[in-house]
């Protein structure tokens, strides 16, 4: 597998393709767990859901409030068709071996699959889709919920079920009740100690540095754009499905241009507004913004004075769940 190499997690993801090759003839029934799940419910409740004639059961992504478009813009398929709505996540299955291809033929098809669909970057999991599509029993939410997903939709209640805490969405709040479950857990484990806490403490710190460096940060553009727009107007430059959000985070008047980013002509018009003297918030992605700003800049156009970037001058309460200075210290 040539692009094993941009597979976003270990290899170790992969082992759960030899399972009917390496298990006891005896074992029919398993059921497989993500490491990074929490099990919040008696598991023999998974264990007895009847499979019917089904090879797997599994959760399809849609269950657990993650929308259409989202998964179909996640699916990178070469040639094969996966209705969104049906594409499941890999971290919670059940499988019925006898039911599985036999000995190392599950490794070699789901293997077969993802060198004929290149672009894929979830491997294992896209491979099971292709192989098991329409064939699959599907489980309910409860037994795989995406924490993310339940941030994002303002959901705080824990109820019995199965957590899966994909996606860097970790807290370090004890406000905030999944992290606070999660805790729970971890302190029941061998790995839950003094020396743990104090690097829990020390991430904090660093954390908490990073937060006040933030925050300075945002003040100073805030008062930057405040000097700018003193005596002069003020447009907008953002993809269409983000104006409504920025726009009304920022205020909005009839005089404000709004420039479609993913627009024809965009560049020009932008260059057009800024010739002006009008201020420009740019609301695209970071990669976007860097070559836009190095064009604006060899216009002459000043940074943090005739243009700003947007998403840097906004808050994101979703900067709490963040899993990488809480693995990092542990």
């Amino acid at each position: 597998l040539p692009n094993i190499k941009n597979f976003p997690w270990t290899i170790a993801a992969m082992y759960r393709l030899m399972l009917p090759e390496i298990l006891p003839p005896d074992i029919t029934k398993i059921i497989y767990l993500d490491a990074d799940t929490i099990i919040n419910l008696d598991i023999n409740e998974l264990w007895q859901i009847n499979l019917e004639d089904f090879p797997i059961a599994a959760m399809p992504h849609v269950s657990s409030f993650v929308d259409e478009e989202t998964v179909k813009t996640a699916l990178r398929f070469d040639s094969t068709t996966i209705d969104p709505r049906d594409y499941f996540n890999s971290g919670v299955l059940i499988f019925d071996l006898d039911r599985l291809p036999k000995k190392s033929e599950l490794l070699k098809k789901c293997i077969e699959i993802i060198k004929q669909n290149s672009r894929t970057i979830s491997f294992d999991q896209d491979a099971l889709n292709v192989l098991f599509r329409k064939n699959f029993l599907k489980l309910p939410a409860k037994y795989n919920f995406l924490v993310s997903w339940l941030v994002r939709k303002g959901i705080s209640t824990v109820e019995p079920g199965i957590y899966h805490f994909i996606g860097n969405c970790y807290s370090m709040s004890m406000q905030d009740p999944f992290s606070r479950m999660w805790f729970e857990y971890f302190m029941k484990t061998p790995f839950f100690s003094t020396a743990t806490l104090a690097d829990c403490h020390h991430g904090t710190n660093e954390l908490l540095k990073i937060v006040r460096q933030s925050f300075y940060e945002k003040m100073f553009l805030w008062q930057k754009f405040s000097q700018s727009t003193s005596n002069r107007s003020r447009g907008f430059f953002l993809y269409p499905n983000n104006a409504e959000d920025i726009v009304k985070f920022f205020g909005y008047t009839e005089q404000d241009p709004i420039i479609n980013a993913a627009g024809r002509n965009s560049l020009q018009l932008l260059l057009e507004n800024l010739r002006t003297r009008k201020v420009i918030l740019i609301a695209v992605d970071e990669s976007f913004y860097q070559s836009i700003r190095e064009q604006l800049v060899e216009h002459g156009f000043v940074e943090n004075e005739d243009f700003f970037n947007a998403v840097n001058m906004i808050n994101d309460s979703s900067s709490i769940y963040n899993a990488d200075f809480l693995l990092r210290y542990i």
